[in-house]
């Protein structure tokens, strides 16, 4: 299989974060089906196989990615700001990986 890309990678890593984050909290959960804690979980590792199949577009890649971690957020499970600071390094040794620039950061 070929090799993937810096950003397939980071996007594998982040949800495998976030099921990992999700397994953890087995007494929590919440009504909304969508986000239901265990379909949440299968999403994270239905991403991950897509990914690793190259089965996902970069920006379908991306919005799966996304919506696990916005869910999170609404949710108070992980806080914006932690996860920006957590994220922001890993997404500019990507970048940097790819050859291309990091954007520059502007905290507001």
């Amino acid at each position: 299989m070929t090799q993937l890309s810096p950003i397939q990678e980071v996007h594998v890593q982040l949800a495998r974060d976030y099921k990992m984050m999700l397994e953890w909290l087995q007494d929590w959960d919440t009504q909304v089906e969508a986000v239901k804690r265990e379909n949440l979980i299968a999403f994270c590792q239905l991403t991950i196989d897509r990914i690793l199949n190259w089965e996902l577009p970069v920006d379908k890649m991306w919005r799966w990615v996304w919506f696990v971690q916005w869910s999170l957020i609404t949710l108070w499970i992980i806080e914006t700001d932690e996860e920006r600071d957590r994220t922001r390094p890993i997404f500019h040794e990507t970048y940097e990986r790819s050859w291309i620039t990091p954007p520059k950061t502007k905290e507001i």
